[in-house]
């Protein structure tokens, strides 16, 4: 009866000990399945009015576009070894007067940029400047901004065929393709997200249009 009393005893710290590994290996599952939610990183994002101290965020990203003139070489290395993608901003199709290299393509102007006084149109078939342009950013094809009222709008079907159009015409001769909209509207939204699934686009929309 001693000997049967005590096999029971020795059998119960045995018993508690197995439950013990397995609730440690389940947490351990459990810390990592979490961490690897926390940790997937977003495809794309835009952030032209942000500066070095929003780095720890961009890291949530696979590529993101920022004004590289408010960055260091450092910064830019260090989103780098993160794996992030980085691309500066850089509107093809006009100069700011504010820019490094204003003076040496201001003689490409055309004319005034309605809505920003910093701006000028530039003469986008000059091979020089065309020398700028890589990589193919669309910005407003679903959505569109009434700067009067400070407001966004889905974009009329005429335009917005249009660059649709356009866009795919490029993927089809081999460019990548972003797109860059502004919208709070949640069917809009939906709307974006299928068409650039469908299409195999990059996308980020912004709910303002200081791109923060």
């Amino acid at each position: 009866m001693w000997e049967a009393l005590c096999g029971k005893r020795i059998k119960q710290p045995v018993a508690l000990a197995v439950l013990f590994v397995l609730m440690f290996i389940g947490g351990c599952f459990f810390v990592k399945a979490n961490q690897a939610k926390e940790f997937e990183k977003n495809d794309y994002g835009v952030f032209l009015n942000e500066d070095a101290s929003s780095l720890e965020r961009f890291k949530m990203y696979e590529t993101i576009v920022i004004d590289a003139q408010y960055f260091t070489k450092r910064d830019i290395e260090l989103l780098h070894q993160n794996g992030t993608v980085v691309y500066t901003y850089l509107n093809i199709g006009s100069i700011e007067n504010f820019r490094e290299y204003y003076t040496t393509y201001a003689e490409l102007a055309i004319g005034e940029y309605e809505h920003w006084e910093e701006e000028q149109w530039v003469d986008v078939a000059n091979p020089d400047w065309q020398k700028f342009i890589g990589q193919l950013s669309q910005e407003s094809v679903w959505s569109g901004i009434d700067f009067d009222k400070g407001t966004f709008h889905e974009q009329m079907s005429e335009t917005r065929d249009y660059f649709c159009k356009y866009l795919e015409a490029c993927k089809a001769d081999g460019m990548e393709v972003y797109l860059l909209e502004y919208t709070t509207n949640p069917k809009l939204i939906q709307k974006i997200k299928e068409y650039c699934k469908e299409q195999d686009f990059h996308f980020y929309i912004s709910s303002s249009l200081e791109l923060r």
